[in-house]
């Protein structure tokens, strides 16, 4: 799996031609070249996608929290926190909360956690580690983009959007399916056994 591969299938979606690479002499290759990355990171973006889920111990800062006791570096490859985690990988409490704020050099996480790690969907980009739920949407997400400038009609390119929201829908769903998590009121009564 490529871009290009995914490319095509947007193009396929909206009735027009394919491309042989993504740098060609051609407006619908231009168009795929252009809006490709946004609509891959906005579709990571809207769920916990397993195939790009990370964890990564936060690294602290050396800055005035505020509010907050510490002060993290946002993950550099994340396009959206998940969960943030103690130093025992418990997963924070709904009170004790954490707000990002950015920087002159970059995101920022503040939070009462002392050794936080964070659970992120990270911004990947190697098409082959994609799952088939995950193409089918971001087909369907990278058509809807560049429906209009292609095709002119107006109806294609909510068609397209239609389509993404349901294959996103069955893609995610697939996704959730395979995740084999506590639930977390019984994980809590099986820890108060110990």
């Amino acid at each position: 799996m490529d871009n290009i591969t995914i490319s095509n299938m947007a193009l396929s979606h909206i009735g027009v031609a394919n491309i042989d690479r993504i740098d060609e002499a051609s407006e619908p290759a231009r168009l795929c070249k252009q809006f490709f990355d946004m609509a891959r990171r906005s579709t990571l973006r809207r769920f916990p996608w397993p195939f790009a889920t990370r964890r990564e111990t936060l690294g602290l800062l050396d800055t005035e929290p505020g509010d907050y006791a510490y002060a993290y570096r946002y993950p550099k490859e994340c396009v959206a926190i998940r969960k943030l985690y103690d130093e025992n990988y418990q997963e924070i409490p709904e009170y004790q909360r954490y707000k990002i704020l950015g920087d002159k050099e970059g995101r920022v996480i503040y939070t009462n956690v002392e050794k936080c790690i964070c659970e992120y969907t990270a911004d990947v980009k190697d098409c082959d580690l994609f799952d088939d739920g995950f193409v089918e949407a971001l087909s369907w997400k990278l058509a809807a983009d560049i429906a209009f400038k292609l095709t002119g009609n107006q109806n294609i390119q909510n068609q397209c959007l239609q389509a993404y929201n349901a294959y996103f829908d069955e893609g995610s769903t697939d996704a959730a399916n395979e995740e084999n998590e506590l639930d977390p009121r019984l994980d809590r009564f099986a820890r108060a056994r110990f």
